[in-house]
């Protein structure tokens, strides 16, 4: 997944610490264990990033080819959005946008 940033999930996160803080602690290894518990405790604090999923054009279920731009040969040529009615980049995205599970190519959160 490519972003703008590089945001992860903080319950991910704590998560992840919280096995290794156990791990740990199960070995005796209190040094570590109090490290740890401290990177958790500091993790708990950060202000989350307000990030969400971005569904790009060529994901989404509305996007498609325009029948009427078909040259003589029978060919598309032109995607567009019937939501906005214009033709828009695959990368491009909106707040409108939602996931055709079938097209997914993977998000990534990009301007346009």
């Amino acid at each position: 997944m490519r972003t703008d940033g590089d945001y992860i999930s903080r319950e991910a996160a704590l998560n992840l610490i919280d096995r290794y803080w156990q791990q740990a602690y199960n070995a005796h290894f209190l040094d570590a264990a109090v490290r740890l518990g401290s990177v958790y405790r500091e993790m708990e604090d950060i202000p989350a990033a307000d990030v969400r999923e971005v569904v790009l054009c060529r994901d989404c279920k509305y996007y498609r080819q325009d029948a009427e731009l078909a040259d003589g040969k029978g060919l598309v040529r032109e995607w567009y959005c019937p939501i906005h009615e214009a033709e828009f980049a695959e990368d491009a995205f909106c707040s409108y946008g939602r996931l055709d599970a079938e097209r997914r190519s993977g998000s990534c959160m990009t301007n346009w």
